[in-house]
């Protein structure tokens, strides 16, 4: 039997259907509140530009009034406070040597589907990694602007003899720390835990955790969904690691993309390389897209001639300002020794 070729099978929208199915079916983030996604997002991911202006709307406030018998009594208004917040969209590509993913993939019967599940696991580490670097820079942020109101801090740089059980995951640290979302504080969406705190939580609370399921695919914590990542969760103290737990309410991110979850998929031969023996890639690209937490404006650096900010620019508190109340930013932090 021939050895299947993913350059033979592969056709650009078929591909991209199965990244985009594949995406959805495996991530516990996309198919949490957490995050919002709709058209308008989408075309916003679209419009010309490196940034967008997107709305915000603060919690509605003011005490009810009392209905009236006399219609000769007008009601009284009350302002909705809205506003502005700039989201830079970013641009990120990839690409491989079709033929190192032919040597995977020999034997395999349906070659494509197996190659868009590979493009679909690297997607989901790039969303994850990218995700994760915003909430560190919206923390950095809180602590350094607005006195760490969205951080409940644990940690404790000592020698790990000298830590007790405070200084690790443990359910009044996790209720203090939801607490920082006020009355919002049980509208959780999504949970990105370090592996290390997901172990010493699943120890000290293992009645709290759920495992995957038919029903339900993916794991909980309390009844919320979790993320479950070592990327960039932690950090190196002088005696003992940190690690952060974030805690995403209900449309705490805004996502929108140019060209969907999918991206853009394409096969590209170019005879010349190698020597003139020819080569044969696969490039995989998300040419605009916004994941942007709500009630902020974004100005991370744009350096060189990159169309946005490199992903690690975004963990500064410089690339943040907090344009919303408090309470209508979604995010709290928990920084504990494990």
């Amino acid at each position: 039997m021939a050895t299947p070729r993913l350059q033979n099978a592969f056709d650009p929208k078929t591909y991209t259907r199965l990244v985009e199915k594949a995406v959805l079916d495996k991530s516990v983030l996309f198919n949490s509140t957490a995050i919002s996604r709709n058209a308008e997002f989408d075309r916003l991911a679209g419009e010309a530009g490196l940034s967008v202006i997107m709305p915000y709307f603060d919690e509605l406030d003011g005490d009810a009034e009392v209905g009236s018998r006399d219609a000769n009594v007008a009601g009284a208004v009350g302002a909705l406070n809205m506003g502005d917040m700039i989201a830079q969209k970013d641009f990120l590509s990839k690409a491989w040597g079709v033929s190192k993913l032919d040597a995977q993939l020999s034997g395999v019967e349906d070659v494509l589907s197996a190659s868009a599940e590979k493009t679909a696991r690297y997607w989901l580490r790039q969303y994850e990694a990218l995700l994760v670097r915003k909430l560190k820079g919206i923390i950095a942020d809180s602590e350094a602007n607005h006195e760490g109101d969205m951080v409940k801090n644990i940690y404790n740089d000592v020698a790990v003899g000298s830590l007790n059980e405070a200084n690790f995951i443990n359910p009044g640290a996790v209720i203090d720390t939801m607490l920082t979302l006020g009355d919002n504080f049980d509208d959780i969406g999504l949970i990105v835990m370090p592996t290390v705190v997901y172990g010493n939580g699943l120890k000290n609370e293992a009645d709290q955790f759920a495992a995957p399921s038919s029903v339900s695919p993916f794991t909980t914590y309390r009844n919320k969904p979790v993320l479950v990542t070592d990327g960039l969760t932690s950090r190196a103290g002088s005696n003992a690691p940190e690690y952060t737990t974030y805690f995403l309410g209900t449309g705490a991110f805004g996502f929108g993309a140019k060209a969907g979850l999918g991206g853009e998929n394409v096969i590209v031969t170019d005879e010349r390389a190698g020597r003139n023996m020819g080569a044969t890639d696969l490039i995989t690209r998300q040419p605009g897209f916004i994941m942007h937490p709500t009630g902020y404006t974004s100005k991370a650096p744009i350096t060189d001639a990159n169309a946005g900010p490199l992903p690690a620019s975004y963990e500064a508190e410089d690339s943040w300002t907090r344009v919303a109340d408090r309470k209508a930013v979604k995010v709290a932090a928990l920084k504990s020794n494990g």
